[in-house]
C-alpha cells in the first residue's frame, strides 16, 4: 500500500483537479491511501472524495501555512510502507505507483524510486513531468528520465547548477516511510 499526500487549498478552482487525481489513483494497480492536506480554511471537499474510506483529510487550521507545512502535517497520518506526494494539479500515469513499488522491491534495501506523472495545466492541457539529464555534449535539456536503476550520484551529476530545476520532480518520488 502506498500513501499519496496531496496539499491543496481546496478552493473551487482546485476541485476539478482533485477529481481528476482521484480518478488516476484508481488506475495504479496497487492499493493506496490518500491524505489530502487542506492548507487553510475552505469549503468542504466533495463527498465523492471524502466518503472514500481510503481518504483522510487533515487541515492546517484557519490560516494558510503553505504546501510544505500541509505536507508535513499529512506525514503524521501515514501508516503505510511507502509514501509519495502528488500536487493537486498533477495526475499519476497509469500503473505509476505499481511500477515504483516493483522497482523498489526489486533491489534489496532500496529506499526510494521515481515514476512518471502528468501535470495538469490551465485550459485543460497536460504535460508529462520531465527531468534534466545531461546529453552527450554535456548540455542539459528537459527529457523524460529513462526507466531503470540510476547509478549512485546520478541525479546530482545531472544537476547543472543549484539554480536549475532539480532532476527529480518531488511528485515523482516515492520514499520508504521509515526513512522520513
Amino acid at each position: 500500500t502506498v500513501t499519496v499526500i496531496t496539499p491543496t487549498t481546496g478552493t473551487p478552482e482546485r476541485r476539478d483537479y482533485l477529481h481528476d487525481l482521484r480518478h488516476s489513483l484508481d488506475h495504479q494497480g496497487v492499493s493506496w491511501r490518500w491524505v489530502i492536506a487542506l492548507d487553510g480554511r475552505t469549503a468542504p471537499l466533495p463527498s465523492s472524495i471524502v466518503n472514500d474510506q481510503r481518504v483522510t483529510v487533515v487541515t492546517t487550521g484557519a490560516n494558510r501555512r503553505g504546501a510544505a507545512a500541509a505536507r508535513n502535517l499529512a506525514l503524521t497520518r501515514v501508516r503505510t510502507q511507502w509514501v509519495t506526494s502528488v500536487d493537486d494539479d498533477d495526475l499519476l500515469a497509469d500503473d505509476s505507483l505499481l511500477l515504483r513499488v516493483n522497482a523498489a522491491l526489486s533491489r534489496l534495501g532500496l529506499g526510494w524510486s521515481c515514476g512518471r506523472m502528468v501535470d495538469l495545466l490551465p485550459g485543460g492541457e497536460t504535460t508529462q513531468r520531465c527531468s534534466l539529464l545531461p546529453t552527450e555534449d554535456m548540455t542539459h535539456q528537459q527529457r523524460l528520465v529513462p526507466s531503470g536503476p540510476v547509478d549512485p550520484g546520478g541525479p546530482w551529476r545531472a544537476w547543472p547548477e543549484s539554480r536549475a530545476p532539480f532532476p527529480l520532480s518531488p511528485s515523482a518520488l516515492m520514499v520508504r516511510t521509515s526513512l522520513l
